[in-house]
């Protein structure tokens, strides 16, 4: 498992590297990246279903980013990004012993989004959700 999500990161990584080499990334597209290493960090945690550490505070303003020069979101975009600032508060502020029911609920709030917005990121959603 660790070895398959290695390879994963690995290949991801090298996917982001040569996009971001071919086009400037947006704000939106960084702080994803960001979001995404954070979760990615906090996994252990949540898998010991432990307390989560203080999410940046700038992932609350999602919502003042640009998305990538061309890039037309969908009508349901503003109502996907609500959910999943909440279940963004939900998983910071989770107790010990909750936190890997928030963890999933907030993932699955990222998968549903990218499904519709930005299906690239999905495998790599899809391993933080698995445990």
């Amino acid at each position: 498992m660790r070895i398959r999500f290695s390879l994963l990161f690995m290949a991801g990584w090298i996917f982001l590297v040569s996009t971001a080499r071919q086009q400037e990334q947006s704000s939106m597209s960084v702080m994803m990246r960001e979001m995404f290493n954070y979760l990615k960090s906090q996994r252990a945690k949540a898998i010991k279903n432990k307390k989560p550490e203080k999410v940046p505070l700038h992932f609350y303003r999602l919502s003042s980013t640009e998305v990538t020069a061309g890039k037309k979101l969908s009508q349901d975009h503003d109502r996907m990004e609500k959910e999943m600032l909440e279940a963004l508060r939900s998983w910071e502020q989770a107790s010990a012993g909750r936190s890997a029911e928030a963890y999933q609920l907030l993932i699955s709030r990222c998968i549903a989004c990218h499904e519709e917005e930005c299906p690239g990121p999905l495998i790599y959603l899809q391993e933080l959700r698995e445990f």
